[in-house]
């Protein structure tokens, strides 16, 4: 993944600016003011996208030029050990995204966040994907609808619980052009799923096995006693005459 070039361009490119302040304001509705113990995101290291407060212990990770250099598919993390994980445009743009999210379901504690950003393959910019690629040397083919990534998170036990639509104008090379700002209001009314990316919040379902208590335990013994050891272990007798 070319994440150095997504990152210069969302931090120093014009439209790129733009498109990350959106993303900023969008991920502070979706995620809250909760607190998190401990709080991970996963790529764009110098882009800072987990909440500003009610978080202990930051942690930003990617494959080079991070605090914590690492596989994402692999995390030098404990199992359980994350309350909420940030995953900006990570999936669309790696081929092993499978592993990777099952690699951070693993990692996630019961109950935990997922927020995942990524690009959406219905919106204007499917039909500029090689000035996409131009810019920030990402591909955009692998892009995920929102509805598949959620399929996707349900076969992990990851249930969606919300979601964002951001950006419904078309890709810019230079500065964006006002007279397209009305798609912003248009989008969000008549086309949502047709925005450039999204934003998705999923927890981490999980079923704790609560002990038997003394009585019940005792009742579960009875019923297994009576199938082990059926009232009469004699072969039936017949009368012959």
């Amino acid at each position: 993944m070319n994440s150095n070039h997504l990152q210069t361009w969302l931090l120093q490119h014009p439209h790129g600016k733009e498109i990350l302040a959106q993303v900023q304001t969008q991920l502070q509705q979706l995620i809250g003011t909760q607190h998190y113990e401990h709080a991970l995101q996963l790529g764009l290291p110098s882009v800072d996208l987990l909440p500003q407060t009610g978080v202990v212990h930051r942690y930003i990770m990617a494959e080079q030029e991070a605090p914590i250099v690492a596989q994402f598919d692999y995390l030098p993390l404990p199992t359980e050990s994350m309350d909420l994980v940030v995953l900006p445009f990570a999936l669309s743009q790696y081929e092993n995204r499978h592993a990777i999210l099952r690699e951070v379901q693993r990692v996630l504690c019961g109950y935990g966040q997922l927020v995942i950003v990524d690009l959406n393959p219905h919106s204007l910019w499917r039909i500029q994907s090689q000035q996409w690629q131009r810019l920030t040397a990402c591909h955009s083919h692998q892009s995920v609808t929102p509805k598949h990534m959620a399929d996707w998170l349900k076969l992990l036990d990851l249930q969606p619980q919300s979601s964002r639509f951001i950006h419904y104008g078309p890709l810019f090379t230079g500065r964006p052009s006002p007279k397209w700002q009305w798609l912003e209001l248009a989008g969000n009314r008549w086309w949502p799923h047709m925005a450039a990316m999204y934003a998705m919040l999923a927890i981490k379902q999980t079923v704790y096995l609560r002990p038997l208590s003394e009585h019940a335990r005792h009742r579960h013994l009875k019923q297994t006693e009576l199938i082990l050891n059926p009232a009469s272990s004699e072969s039936p007798k017949y009368d012959h005459k």
